[in-house]
C-alpha cells in the first residue's frame, strides 16, 4: 500500500515499476483482506470502465466477476468516473482518473503475482 501519485494511471505505473499492478479483487476472502488493509482510507484499485462506460475491468487481465460496490455505485458521477477506488469499510467507489480534493483517493494499493 503507498501513498502519492497524482492519478490512477501513474499509480498504475509505479506498481509496475515495483514489478506489480494496482490490486485486482477477485473474491470475497480478497476484498476482505483489502478492506482491512485500506483501514477506511480512499485508495486506488486496479479496475476501470475507461473507454467502455459501465463494462468494467481489472487491469490484469482477470475476469470481472466478483464486485463490491458502495450502495449507489458506480455513479460516474459528472460523467468521468473511471477508476476504482476503495471507500467506507472498503466498499467500491467509482472516482475521476486525476484532481484534487475529497473525492480523490490518498493512495493505492499494489498487488505482485507469485
Amino acid at each position: 500500500m503507498f501513498s502519492g501519485g497524482d492519478s490512477w494511471r501513474d499509480r498504475a505505473r509505479q506498481c509496475e515499476l515495483l514489478g506489480g499492478y494496482l490490486a485486482c479483487v477477485d473474491s470475497g476472502a480478497e476484498q476482505t483482506f483489502i478492506a482491512r488493509l485500506a483501514e477506511g482510507r480512499y485508495l486506488s484499485l486496479g479496475g476501470t470502465d475507461d473507454g467502455h462506460e459501465g463494462q468494467w475491468r481489472w487491469i490484469n487481465g482477470s475476469p470481472w466477476q466478483f464486485t463490491a460496490w458502495m450502495a449507489g455505485q458506480p455513479n460516474n458521477y459528472g460523467g468521468h468516473e473511471n477508476c476504482l477506488a476503495t471507500y467506507t469499510d472498503g466498499a467500491w467507489v467509482d472516482v475521476d482518473d486525476e484532481g484534487s480534493g475529497f473525492w480523490m483517493p490518498t493512495g493505492y494499493i499494489c498487488e505482485w503475482d507469485q
